[in-house]
């Protein structure tokens, strides 16, 4: 891999534009160019005669002819000022709306697969929801089709997940489902001190469901299914419902025939360290692998400087992973506490994210609804599946299962629809279903969407 200090003497694959385009990316950025004057100038023709000559290239047969016709564009506009480099970008990202330059295979994409040390630039598919805010211009405003993260000082690395057969074209809805688990089915901790601190340690001896748990889980998974759900949430701490293979091949066999995205549930597992993480699994009959979510923001207990705090005994990640969903946009997956990490607002907006999926075990949506309520204000969805037990545990708490935020829907729609319907459940009695239905003009609307009732 060539590292940032490194001249790009040949483009000799796909990765080498990508880091090239980070190259030029990262000196716009890094001597302040200003981009408000390039928006006021006569730059029409500059990236008109650049397009033309990405046409042309697109039209050269052989790769290796391609690339080469490439890098000796490259070499040209390496050597130019920034209001060229700048011009190409544009140019490129407008041609990227057409055809890709190089990818034959559209099945599964990810191009961010390299890192340099600065940024991360990655396509994304068009999107149907438009964010309200608009924010003063930038270089990300300018890119429709390539996307770009500069990452200074920012500890997560991005994972994208991109699902480019998950709906048709005349698709104009998204189905979300969640699956909250009654208050009988949930992960064990225990407390122990630690010097001035609780450690908060999970138990995961014997951390099994029982077959009649695994039956209601199926029994679920295939309603939600038969609805027509796009993509299902569960909630955080649940028993590791794949630690038997037979059950998680049968739970792939129903998922690899329909088109659903499951998220979760998150479990806590020993890994073969023997070190304890939090983790989740992302199926998806598209995907050529499972992909694995680990959480990066152990949870900790509040305190006052006088009395002990706790902490999640856990190994953390260093991924946020974002499924890109062709014709609806881009979803940022996290684990609870994942939500408050300082990278993750930053990430919202640099990414420009769609919505937020949230696996969730927390007495309080309070929190989770004003971390980052300037960005949610700005037609972003979030979706939070919690864990049932946690409702329950204080008898005057009166917390839905589903925390579910948008500019779509009011308050008095949330409380009306999403309490849970029996406090002493032995076993979830409702689900839950939105329809997120997508406008163009208007951004998104939501219907409240269908429930079953079981006796």
């Amino acid at each position: 891999m060539l590292s940032n200090n490194e001249t790009f003497s040949k483009i000799t694959c796909e990765s080498d534009i990508y880091n090239a385009i980070a190259q030029f990316l990262i000196e716009l950025i890094e001597k302040n160019y200003n981009v408000d004057e390039f928006v006021t100038i006569n730059r029409k023709q500059i990236i008109d005669d650049y397009v033309i000559r990405f046409s042309k290239l697109l039209l050269i047969k052989k790769i290796a002819d391609r690339v080469n016709a490439l890098d000796k564009m490259y070499q040209e506009v390496k050597n130019k000022d920034l209001f060229h480099k700048l011009c190409f970008l544009v140019a490129y990202d407008l041609k990227k709306h057409d055809t890709s330059m190089y990818i034959m295979d559209s099945k599964h994409i990810v191009l961010n697969t390299f890192y340099t040390d600065l940024i991360e630039i990655y396509p994304i598919f068009s999107r149907k929801i438009n964010h309200i805010k608009t924010y003063n211009i930038s270089l990300s405003s300018l890119f429709q089709n390539l996307s770009y993260c500069y990452k200074p000082g920012l500890k997560l690395k991005v994972r994208n997940v991109y699902l480019p057969n998950l709906v048709g074209d005349d698709v104009s809805s998204l189905k979300v489902g969640f699956m909250p688990f009654s208050a009988k089915y949930y992960q064990k901790i225990k407390k122990e001190k630690n010097h001035d601190e609780i450690l908060i340690t999970p138990i995961t001896a014997n951390n099994l469901l029982t077959s009649e748990q695994k039956e209601y889980f199926i029994a679920e998974l295939k309603f939600l299914i038969n609805e027509g759900v796009n993509l299902i949430i569960c909630p955080e701490t649940l028993p590791d419902l794949f630690a038997d293979k037979d059950f998680i091949e049968k739970v792939r066999e129903i998922i690899n025939q329909s088109e659903t995205i499951l998220f979760g549930p998150s479990a806590y597992i020993e890994d073969k360290d023997g070190k304890i993480i939090n983790r989740a699994i992302l199926l998806n009959k598209y995907l050529e692998e499972d992909v694995i979510i680990k959480k990066f923001n152990p949870y900790r207990e509040k305190g006052s400087l006088l009395e002990m705090r706790g902490r999640e005994n856990i190994t953390i990640g260093d991924t946020i992973t974002v499924i890109h969903i062709k014709n609806f946009g881009s979803i940022m997956l996290l684990i609870c506490s994942d939500y408050f990490h300082e990278d993750v607002g930053k990430l919202i907006k640099m990414l420009n994210v769609d919505a937020i999926a949230i696996s969730a075990a927390t007495t309080s949506y309070n929190q989770f609804n004003a971390e980052h309520s300037g960005l949610l204000n700005e037609n972003r969805l979030l979706f939070q599946c919690n864990l049932c037990y946690l409702c329950f545990k204080n008898k005057e708490m009166n917390i839905a299962p589903i925390n579910f935020y948008s500019k779509g829907i009011t308050e008095n729609q949330i409380m009306d629809r999403y309490k849970c319907l029996n406090k002493e459940c032995s076993r979830c009695v409702k689900h839950f279903i939105i329809n997120v239905k997508i406008s163009i003009e208007l951004g998104c609307s939501v219907e409240m969407g269908e429930s079953d009732e079981r006796k």
